[in-house]
């Protein structure tokens, strides 16, 4: 009998322990602000570089990399990556298919000076930045940054 009243006593327990449990894990998944959410920004010089409408002139100077942007809009971690230039022409005639190069062999860079990319690439190049084992956390975790070259005369 004592036996059945404390197996009694565990369920009633573990009966109000679920629902608890339940509206615990609920309210901490509420409290993450999903606006805060994670992602990978191209940076010059800590300078946010925006790709779709943002260039490179042959002649730009400063350090490329890839951080964390968080919502104070600050580079915060920084992510390795590669380099990939996908010339446009060759011998000075524009190429219907453009060939893509690995910058040193596809070597892995937590940061580089941009003028030491831009003594292999001539205007109407693009750089593709592409990130290197990155975490789901960011939104973008896939995204390759491509920029384009210009002549510092436009």
């Amino acid at each position: 009998m004592k036996k059945q009243h404390i197996l009694i006593g565990i369920l009633n327990c573990m009966i109000l322990l679920i629902p608890f449990l339940a509206m615990y894990t609920t309210s901490k998944a509420e409290r993450i602000d999903p606006t805060d959410k994670r992602t990978i920004e191209l940076f010059i010089n800590d300078k946010l570089i925006n790709p779709a409408t943002d260039s490179l002139e042959v002649t730009a100077k400063g350090i490329l990399r890839l951080a964390e942007l968080h919502t104070r809009a600050q580079p915060q971690e920084t992510i390795k990556f590669r380099i990939q230039i996908r010339h446009a022409s060759f011998a000075g005639v524009a190429l219907l298919f453009p060939w893509v190069e690995e910058y040193k062999s596809g070597q892995e860079f937590m940061t580089i000076p941009v003028d030491e990319i831009l003594q292999k690439v001539k205007p109407g190049d693009q750089l593709i930045i592409i990130p290197v084992s990155t975490d789901a956390k960011y939104e973008n975790s896939g995204r390759q940054f491509q920029i384009r070259v210009i002549s510092d005369r436009c």
